[in-house]
């Protein structure tokens, strides 16, 4: 019983803790749970390409519109349009500052 109580004790700190007190989540959190869902089984977590290219000085990696563009029009590959608008532009944002060092965009 003491086990149990322990267990369920520290289970509701690691969830306080993660949930950074409070039910709000940040913006780059969400940008990077984004990536990772519909980005990260093709360009890897890091970006550094899987069965996707690497996103590290990518082709249309020289501008967030650019990017942006192409998540919307062809990203997830046969699932496009799941990230357009908003979506595509902070994905775009992240990807640029995260794998190619353009912070502010």
């Amino acid at each position: 019983m003491k086990i149990f109580k322990l267990v369920l004790i520290s289970m509701s700190a690691l969830i306080f803790m993660i949930s950074g007190c409070g039910n709000q989540k940040s913006l780059v959190d969400d940008r990077t749970e984004t990536f990772v869902k519909l980005c990260g089984s093709c360009h890897g977590v890091e970006g550094r390409g899987m069965t996707g290219p690497s996103l590290y000085n990518c082709s249309v990696c020289m501008s967030p519109e650019k990017l942006s563009r192409k998540i919307e029009r062809t990203m997830p590959l046969r699932n496009a349009n799941v990230c357009t608008g908003e979506c595509a532009s902070e994905l775009a944002s992240y990807i640029l500052e995260e794998f190619n060092g353009k912070k502010g965009h």
